[in-house]
This record gives C-alpha cells, structure tokens and sequence, in this order.
C-alpha cells in the first residue's frame, strides 16, 4: 500500500490494513472516521484528501495507547462508539472503519454498538471492520465464533446496513479454518502468548484471523 506505514513486523493487521484500504484509496473529501483508532495507520494517508477523525478513548483497551499520538490533519473525539450520544452528532460520517476492535465490545454490547455506528453515519454511509478471531478445524469448537457471527450478521437481517457483497456465513459448518485464509505467522503468535497467557490454550488448536463486515446505512 503505497503510503501506509506498515506494523513494525508483519502479521495479520497488514492485510487487515490493505483490505480496509482497497475501500478507501481513491475516495476525496470525505468524512472519514476510524473507530478505536489507536495510533492509526490508515488515517495518516486518508487524512490527506479527507476530513478524518480519530475516535478513541485513549485508555489503553485493547493494548492500545493511552494518549493522544501524533497524527496530523486529523481531529480526535474522545469518545467510544455505542456510547457516543451528546458527543458525536448523528449522521456526520460518510465513512467509518475499524481494525481489531469489534472483537473486544461485550456481547450483549454488540447492538447498541452497531446501532450507534448507523445513527453516526450518513444515509447511505459505509461502514468497513475488519474484526479478529480465532477460528479451529472442521470437527473443533467454533461455537463461540458462530455466536459472534450471528451478532455480526444481525445489522444487515434487521435491514439497518446493506452488505457489500454476499453474507458468507449462512451455518456453523461455513465456521472453519482453512488454507486459503491469510492468518498470523508463529513468531506473532509467540510473542502474544507471552504478552497474553490466558489464550494460549485456544491458540494450539486455532488460527488467528480476521472477519471482513462492510455494508452502506439502508435506512
């Protein structure tokens, strides 16, 4: 990606990166805004042909930083999506996004989340997550992940999004890793389990991938 300043080494969150990009790349005067941005990538670029904003507490969820990073022509709301009433006005956005976020709101979370992410949009708006998860063989324990799915899915059953393309997941056996889905590298996965010991025993029998959401306010 031409532009986009990579992760120190390279795992998942490059080609998290480049898929939200291929959304991104050519669009111009935009209100962009990345949700728990952190100490965003993508909106070093973008924020050069559009109006971006950072949306992010900055408390460190999700072993992100803690302070405000240095990222020009970008304006920062320090607030969380799902509770951004009174904060963020409705319909400022034309484009939202996120990267290894959705994964950390609660479930019973999820619709207030995803409801706020409609109101904060312009009708006809996009919304692009690129949502991390831990996926296991055909005959291993997805469970978990077809219960997220199922909440994933609900914005666009509901009719409050569009998707962009074709829901894949339609029943548990579409759950499952397979050689074609880009995942991390075992040096990454290392270092995670020494940072984050309480998933180590998920990590020996999943890979970790990433689940594209994207789809346009409908009403």
């Amino acid at each position: 990606m031409v532009g986009v300043p990579g992760t120190k080494k390279w795992h998942l969150k490059d080609v998290q990166d480049a898929v939200v990009y291929s959304y991104l790349y050519e669009k111009s005067g935009l209100q962009i805004a990345e949700v728990g941005a952190g100490d965003s990538r993508l909106l070093r670029v973008l924020s050069q042909t559009n109006q971006c904003y950072a949306i992010d507490e900055y408390k460190g969820a999700g072993n992100g930083p803690k302070r405000r990073p240095d990222l020009d022509n970008v304006t920062f709301i320090e607030c969380s999506v799902g509770n951004s009433g009174g904060v963020i006005d409705d319909e400022s956005f034309d484009i939202i996004f996120s990267v290894s976020v959705v994964e950390h709101i609660p479930h019973n979370a999820l619709p207030g989340f995803f409801e706020d992410c409609r109101r904060i949009l312009k009708p006809g708006g996009l919304m692009v997550h690129l949502i991390d998860a831990y996926v296991e063989s055909e005959d291993g324990d997805n469970a978990y992940l077809w219960a997220r799915l199922n909440q994933y899915k609900k914005p666009f059953m509901e009719g409050a999004f569009r998707p962009v393309g074709s829901v894949r997941f339609q029943t548990q056996k579409d759950v499952a890793f397979n050689t074609s889905l880009a995942t991390n590298p075992d040096d990454v996965m290392r270092e995670w389990n020494r940072s984050s010991p309480a998933l180590i025993e998920k990590r020996k029998v999943a890979q970790s991938c990433a689940i594209e959401m994207a789809g346009y306010r409908a009403r």
